[in-house]
């Protein structure tokens, strides 16, 4: 779930959004909050301290952002990535489902043609 740090209305958003994920996502879904348009330091009504309480009451991850210079955005992502295998690993066998293959798929040629 994404806010904007200079918006105060963005971020009251926050638990309205979370609830609606809850409501139609799986019950293990990962989230993390990210406050985005950190670079505008001046401009800002959302503190870091109240955004982290905010996530920890929730038990999510909390990453500051910024789109226009790409701060922290890699870290978002490799934060995700690491919450979804970190998940997937501890999560119970599940014998009945083949792994995925993300290799390409080639054709066999066939015949001369």
């Amino acid at each position: 779930m994404v806010y904007d740090v200079t918006s105060q209305e963005s971020f009251d958003h926050v638990e309205e959004w979370l609830s609606e994920v809850n409501k139609y996502a799986s019950e293990g879904t990962s989230k993390l909050l990210l406050g985005n348009k950190a670079d505008l330091t001046d401009e800002k009504q959302v503190s870091t301290e109240h955004a982290q309480r905010f996530a920890d009451k929730l038990g999510i991850r909390f990453l500051e952002t910024s789109a226009k210079t790409a701060a922290n955005v890699d870290a978002a992502f490799l934060t995700m990535a690491k919450e979804l295998m970190s998940r997937t690993s501890k999560g119970p066998a599940q014998p009945d489902k083949k792994p995925v293959d993300l290799r390409p798929v080639t054709k066999e040629k066939k015949g001369c043609c």
